[in-house]
């Protein structure tokens, strides 16, 4: 059974992730067949992930592992910049663990949404 939910979309070269609740390694395995069909019209360009996690909790050790093997695929596939939209100390946390060192050219930790949008959208204009 898969615990959590990743709401996607992509706008421009921009993809905005909304994951709610806590994940488990069935749940974020379940988004990546969507996630490749949305982002492929922009392979090969560059692109860039703005994460939201108000509605995000966490994921064990494995659910990192897998995650930071995403983002190695979206790196590979044109992702240069990655956005994080955070409320509290714990997602800023899973944020780094998933996202640093990976190959990000730049990658940020916002506490205001709109400031997160502007930062990725301004990186890709």
């Amino acid at each position: 059974m898969h615990h959590g939910i990743n709401d996607v979309e992509r706008v421009g070269r921009l993809v905005i992730c909304q994951p709610k609740g806590a994940f488990n390694m069935d749940g974020v395995k379940e988004y990546e067949a969507d996630f490749a069909a949305l982002v492929t019209p922009i392979l090969g360009t560059t692109w860039g992930i703005l994460n939201e996690y108000p509605e995000f909790e966490t994921g064990g050790p494995d659910v990192i592992n897998r995650i930071r093997a995403q983002y190695r695929w979206c790196i590979a596939n044109g992702c240069r910049y990655m956005a994080f939209y955070t409320t509290n100390p714990l997602q800023g946390f899973f944020a780094r663990k998933t996202a640093e060192d990976v190959g990000f050219e730049e990658m940020k930790l916002f506490s205001d949404r709109q400031e997160a949008r502007t930062w990725i959208e301004s990186k890709l204009s």
